[in-house]
């Protein structure tokens, strides 16, 4: 290793530098064989950036991961939203569409607005509500949140 080059390495030979103290050349101390210092190939690999040396070293360490394992969380995610707003949602409208359909002159209801009233009437997309003697409005079916008591024809069939 002495005249400046390493072993294995790809580096021209370079004179040594004069050391104080030591007029002809090298001196006895054993670090002169060490200079200049060389590092081995891959090493020069990693110190072109330290930010691209940091993303070897970390793509060598940890594999990538699956993709099903990436997106296991968002579907997991959606299978509750489903069960817990979704489905209850749509268990609600449709027994909010069978009471409607289910509508008939006589039952007593109460609409979203909080009208209590007896239907007097029934029509295709309407229903006339009697609220008071004398006093009927018409409104939407779609108005209507509950039925309080059904009418009495439905008992006797």
């Amino acid at each position: 290793m002495h005249g400046g080059s390493a072993e294995g390495a790809d580096f021209p030979d370079a004179p040594l530098p004069a050391t104080p103290g030591c007029p002809g050349g090298p001196c006895q101390t054993g670090l002169a064989e060490a200079w200049p210092p060389r590092l081995p190939k891959e090493a020069m690999v990693f110190s072109a950036s330290p930010f691209l040396s940091s993303a070897l070293i970390l793509d060598a360490v940890a594999p990538a991961p699956s993709p099903i394992t990436q997106f296991a969380p968002l579907l997991f995610i959606g299978v509750i939203f489903y069960f817990l707003l979704i489905r209850p949602q749509q268990k609600q409208r449709k027994e909010q569409q069978k009471l409607i359909e289910a509508l008939k002159t006589g039952d007593k209801v109460v609409t979203s607005s909080g009208i209590h009233g007896l239907i007097s009437n029934v029509k295709e997309k309407t229903v006339l509500l009697k609220v008071a003697d004398n006093v009927k409005i018409e409104i939407d079916k779609a108005a209507v949140a509950t039925v309080l008591e059904r009418s009495s024809e439905e008992g006797a069939a």
